[in-house]
């Protein structure tokens, strides 16, 4: 539940910020964030599942799963959120676009005389 918390919320928020003041897309750097994260605990889940099935059936192994369900959860999920890191850091690595000055808004005000 924290996870989907942070993912809805916080990631869109931080790519956000970062993506304004570079002058990037918003919306499309928020994605790229969320669709690495999960796209990497995708993949990893299932060659995850992948290597716990050739164990049991090809080495004919029938032990406990409990640590293997906790690699199978902790490890998708540290390299998801690695793998939001690296999105971040190449947004970062971009140079900021100098913000216009002026009242916030863009609205032209009278001047006083």
């Amino acid at each position: 539940m924290i996870e989907l918390a942070y993912l809805l919320f916080i990631v869109p928020k931080t790519i956000g910020e970062l993506a304004r003041e570079r002058g990037a897309s918003t919306l499309r750097w928020s994605l790229a964030g969320i669709g690495a994260w999960l796209g990497t605990e995708l993949v990893l889940i299932l060659v995850c599942l992948g290597a716990i099935d050739w164990v049991r059936s090809g080495l004919g192994w029938q032990g406990d799963l409990g640590p293997a369900i906790l690699l199978l959860y902790f490890g998708p999920l540290a390299a998801g959120a690695y793998a939001y890191e690296l999105v971040k850091r190449r947004l970062e690595a971009r140079p900021k676009v100098p913000s216009p000055v002026g009242p916030p808004g863009g609205a032209i005000l009278p001047k006083n005389r």
